[in-house]
């Protein structure tokens, strides 16, 4: 697979703290120009170069997310909706736009996750696993 991509899910939401961590690299002397373009999902982040295992080449291969995300999007919620996903951890999500003004450092047991077309997710998860 031809890719220079990397999900958004993996960095902070914040440019601010991705500029920080850019920068704090480059003075480590890390090689920044090595690290690949960070896009939202969904977006295709290559495509295939040759057939694999009775895939065509050519084929668009979409940028990854987290079982998380994966899991509140086969249910297809609006903004707003509330999503309980039980597995080996549990969490409720709550999708929010990118207008919404909740704050979460008020809340120390929610977080704020990437999610998809320029959404975040805020959830609440348990400790089990």
């Amino acid at each position: 697979m031809s890719c220079d991509t990397r999900c958004i899910r993996h960095l902070d939401t914040s440019s601010h703290q991705r500029m920080n961590i850019h920068f704090s690299l480059n003075t480590a002397g890390f090689p920044v120009h090595l690290l690949p373009t960070v896009v939202s999902a969904p977006s295709v982040a290559g495509w295939l170069t040759g057939q694999w295992y009775g895939v065509s080449a050519g084929v668009p291969v979409s940028v990854a997310m987290g079982d998380l995300q994966c899991s509140v999007c086969a249910v297809q919620p609006n903004i707003g909706d509330a999503v309980f996903n039980i597995g080996s951890a549990s969490q409720l999500s709550v999708m929010k736009s990118t207008n919404n003004q909740f704050d979460i450092k008020t809340h120390s047991s929610l977080m704020e996750v990437p999610y998809i077309n320029h959404t975040t997710l805020i959830v609440a998860a348990s400790l089990t696993g």
